[in-house]
């Protein structure tokens, strides 16, 4: 009797089991690093929030990183940019064959599943690069590119935001240094974030970690925000769970909603 009882026992947890894994949950070693995909995106439970801003902060790093390195990308976006506004939704710059779409992609597997390899060449949010797309240092299953792409821009609703004019060229009348500073909107109230600053002439340490990014930081430098914007007729995109008001308010300088 006993020996039925462990069988019986034995395949309730084989049915668990294989229950969840078709729930297409991804479990990065912790219960609380937990996060359901599909057609809603990066919402579900409380520890979406952070690996939906890990996802944002890598799109404007990757972003950055791109328009660096690649000058046909970075025409593309600059192109991409309406006149006398400030901000355009990032799926603007994906679709088939675009310079920028290929650069990224490449940057992308050169950079984001990096991080998968060895945890140290990944640090926490704090480090030189971003937390992996998905959440969490130390993640031992590879992101693809598709799934990435599609949260970027099929499941959620972003756009990019650029405080500041982008300057390329040195100007001697402000105090621009080349570099560009990513940092993504922190889906709360408060008026800073982290992020990380890109050199253009960086050898063998292309970034570094930025831990206050505010209004009286960005001052006179290139800047790259990725953040969300509802769009009430889409599902995936009116965002209340985060209780911010206005996603433009963030990092706000001039004619921030658009």
């Amino acid at each position: 009797m006993r020996t039925i009882k462990y069988l019986a026992i034995l395949c309730l947890l084989i049915v668990s089991c294989e229950a969840t894994e078709s729930e297409g949950v991804i479990d990065n070693g912790s219960a609380d690093l937990k996060m359901e995909q599909g057609t809603n995106g990066f919402q579900g439970n409380k520890n979406s929030t952070e690996q939906f801003e890990s996802m944002m902060q890598w799109g404007a790093f990757l972003t950055a990183y791109t328009i660096f390195h690649d000058e046909l990308a970075r025409a593309e976006l600059l192109n991409a940019i309406p006149a006398g506004e400030n901000s355009f939704e990032l799926n603007q710059l994906f679709f088939v064959s675009n310079d920028f779409e290929l650069a990224f992609k490449a940057y992308f597997d050169l950079y984001a599943n990096s991080c998968y390899q060895s945890k140290p060449a990944c640090p926490e949010t704090a480090g030189s690069f971003p937390d992996p797309p998905l959440g969490g240092g130390g993640n031992i299953q590879a992101v693809l590119y598709s799934d990435f792409r599609a949260d970027l821009i099929q499941n959620n609703c972003l756009e990019l935001y650029f405080p500041n004019e982008l300057v390329f060229e040195q100007q001697e009348s402000k105090n621009f240094v080349i570099n560009i500073v990513t940092t993504a909107h922190p889906l709360n109230n408060n008026p800073f974030n982290n992020g990380f600053k890109l050199f253009a002439n960086h050898g063998e340490n292309p970034s570094a970690a930025v831990t206050n990014i505010d209004g009286n930081y960005i001052v006179d430098k290139n800047v790259i925000v990725l953040r969300p914007y509802q769009n009430l007729e889409d599902s995936n995109c009116y965002y209340e769970q985060f209780g911010v008001g206005d996603f433009t308010d963030f990092l706000c300088i001039l004619n921030c909603n658009g």
